[in-house]
């Protein structure tokens, strides 16, 4: 029922937000002119400043968390780049806790991290750091193939638990699944590939990383140093998190029994083909022009959403 977005940009998160039935939206943004700006973007952002139910807040964000002044169910940081002098502290353990207690009991906090500006040390660095504050995590791919690669961490006092059959009605709203369908997550199995790992398989694999902290601010001081190309850099990033990655049917419920092989095996063919995606990509980075990754991967799963959109898209563009 309540939201908060930390950082407005051009909107776009934000409007995320407003497809869905939310009461209360409160939205924290550090520049007026930015806020400005993000009423130039209506036709992307669908006018949502405009929203009635939503409370535009020019404020620094992490003072916005630190002054208290209520809870949320959910929680939302907005991509910062830590290439920014200052955004460090976004990204501190301090800070995530102040996050967490701003939370109610079943909330939940996403934070959106730039994996290219992060070296795959900074990367492990930011997520043990966010493990500090929450007893449950789980690392979601967010965007791709686009000139910015990013992956979710998601936080909660409470195990993650997605009921499929309350996702499948939710999707199915058509304020929802418009949007979704229009970046390809048009129905549950093709969102729930984006899961990468929970608790354990995430905290095996940043188990001897320096915390973030407001006294030792880490990556203040390590960004800056990055010398790869940032596309590559996130292609390497999404590429290393495959080998985590973990079968999402460990938290789901709400699937019928007689149709859980079915989901089982049509949700492990997406988690697939999201692996076959990033390796293509990442061929492509390296200078191959062949889409021959995902074209294997087609004679095995013809039909598969994931692969068909990827293989039209990258053939468009000359590949």
């Amino acid at each position: 029922k309540s939201v908060l977005v930390i950082g407005l940009g051009a909107g776009m998160t934000l409007s995320g937000v407003g497809v869905h039935p939310a009461e209360r939206i409160d939205v924290v943004e550090l520049s007026a002119n930015v806020a400005a700006a993000a009423d130039l973007f209506k036709n992307e952002n669908g006018g949502i400043l405009d929203d009635s139910r939503v409370t535009l807040h020019i404020a620094d964000g992490r003072h916005y968390i630190q002054a208290g002044g209520g809870r949320y169910d959910v929680i939302i940081g907005d991509i910062y780049f830590p290439m920014s002098s200052g955004s460090s502290h976004m990204y501190s353990v301090d800070y995530y806790r102040m996050v967490q207690a701003r939370l109610h009991d079943d909330g939940l906090f996403m934070q959106w991290l730039p994996i290219h500006q992060l070296t795959l040390d900074d990367l492990k660095t930011v997520i043990r750091s966010f493990r500090e504050a929450f007893p449950y995590a789980s690392l979601w791919y967010g965007m791709i193939g686009d000139s910015a690669p990013a992956v979710g961490v998601a936080g909660a006092r409470k195990p993650l638990v997605i009921d499929f059959g309350q996702l499948e009605k939710r999707m199915a709203m058509p304020s929802i699944h418009g949007p979704l369908a229009a970046v390809n997550l048009g129905n549950p199995n093709l969102l729930l590939s984006h899961y990468i790992a929970s608790n354990e398989a995430i905290d095996e694999w940043v188990e001897g990383a320096p915390v973030n902290s407001d006294n030792r601010p880490i990556i203040e001081y390590s960004t800056p140093r990055i010398y790869q190309r940032a596309y590559e850099l996130g292609l390497d990033n999404l590429s290393t998190l495959t080998a985590i990655a973990q079968d999402v049917s460990t938290i789901l419920t709400g699937v019928p029994p007689e149709e859980s092989e079915r989901t089982a095996a049509e949700l492990a063919a997406h988690a697939e083909a999201k692996k076959l995606v990033i390796r293509q990509l990442k061929q492509l980075s390296d200078g191959e022009r062949s889409l021959q990754t995902i074209a294997q991967g087609l004679m095995r799963d013809p039909d598969n959403e994931d692969l068909l959109y990827w293989y039209n898209r990258l053939a468009s563009q000359g590949y």
